[in-house]
């Protein structure tokens, strides 16, 4: 599994019982998921922001 931050905290949430969203644009949000099981969905996402918008 990759271990960068995002998937230690989902490996942490779900041994405590969370279900888990793995959001990720570079496709490491598929291996988090299929490593930690059923209780993680896997999405991809973009979260950058988008020049012209505005809150």
């Amino acid at each position: 599994m990759h271990e960068d931050l995002g998937a230690l905290c989902a490996e942490v949430f779900v041994q405590e019982g969370a279900k888990v969203l793995a959001a990720d644009i570079s496709g490491g949000q598929i291996e988090t998921a299929a490593a930690l099981g059923p209780s993680v969905r896997a999405l991809r996402a973009d979260v950058r922001p988008t020049p012209g918008l505005s809150r």
